[in-house]
């Protein structure tokens, strides 16, 4: 708080040596200077050991959940069930019942605009998918105030980022009726389509790399996804009702995945502001030490 009311900087911000010199700090008598030292090494070593630990589960959970996702949507909830070969390398062999068509079978483009009428304004983002731009803390609406362009996004369609779907940037819409800037592609699924499971497939690393493949533009910066490119993309596409299966057991699995990496994040978060703590305890000679190197009373 002291480094900061003296740093000044307009883009590159700086502490001359000439002020830093002039902060006032607890100066213990060294011995007991050591002591907090040896002190904070050692604990804060076991947190960083605990915290590493818990970022490592939420990786390789993160990783299963991904393969879940993609073993799932691809190979169907049967393990037993009798494959075939898709005739698509990156999808290799597929449940007999599966089928292999191109994106525009599933799907159709809905461009319609919002006019003048009353929409909750959608964000459309990697992590959550379609959730209200309201629910996003600190981000106020900086687009233009004339909405009459933007896209009605229906409840039941799918909303992706043309410039991000490589990155898994879209969702499917189950909140409410809304809109989302002309920037993005909306689209419905056709009566051989179930949105939710389509949500979870378009996650795959899979389609994404498709996604990405199929995106053009001036230079890799700019590259979209046009719906003209999207609907040619091949996709595989199980029986409907399995296709609600699929989606309802993904539904249930993930969120049990999501809740446990909740609680490491939580617990991460946790050990994060105990450290900060305890090291703000221990050179304000809070801790209860001797000035004998890390004995404690």
């Amino acid at each position: 708080m002291q480094k900061a009311k003296i740093a000044y900087g307009v883009k590159v911000t700086e502490v001359r040596p000439i002020n830093l010199k002039t902060l006032k700090i607890p100066l213990p008598p060294l011995e007991e200077q050591h002591a907090i030292a040896s002190f904070l090494d050692d604990k804060i070593a076991k947190i960083q050991e605990c915290i590493a630990k818990k970022t490592r589960m939420t990786e390789l959970l993160k990783e299963y959940k991904q393969a879940l996702t993609t073993q799932i949507t691809t190979k169907g909830l049967d393990p037993q069930a009798k494959l075939k070969p898709s005739g698509v390398a990156w999808l290799g062999d597929i449940p007999g019942g599966v089928g292999v068509v191109r994106l525009r079978a599933c799907f159709y483009e809905f461009d319609k605009e919002c006019g003048e009428g009353d929409y909750t304004l959608l964000s459309v983002t990697q992590k959550e998918g379609i959730i209200p731009q309201s629910a996003i803390p600190n981000k106020k609406d900086i687009s233009n105030r004339n909405k009459a362009k933007y896209k009605i996004v229906p409840l039941g369609a799918i909303a992706y980022n043309k410039m991000r779907m490589w990155q898994g940037a879209m969702g499917y819409n189950n909140i409410s009726k809304g809109i989302v800037s002309p920037a993005y592609i909306v689209i419905l699924p056709h009566q051989t389509a179930h949105a939710p499971y389509f949500h979870y497939l378009f996650k795959s690393p899979y389609m994404l790399a498709m996604f990405n493949k199929f995106s053009y533009g001036l230079c890799a910066d700019m590259n979209c996804l046009r719906y003209e490119d999207f609907q040619n993309i091949l996709t595989p596409l199980p029986p409907l009702p399995e296709q609600h299966a699929i989606a309802s057991a993904l539904d249930e699995k993930t969120a049990k995945i999501d809740s446990l990496l909740a609680k490491l994040q939580a617990q991460i978060q946790a050990l994060k502001e105990h450290k900060s703590a305890l090291i703000s305890a221990g050179v304000l000679g809070q801790l209860p030490l001797k000035a004998n190197h890390a004995k404690i009373q």
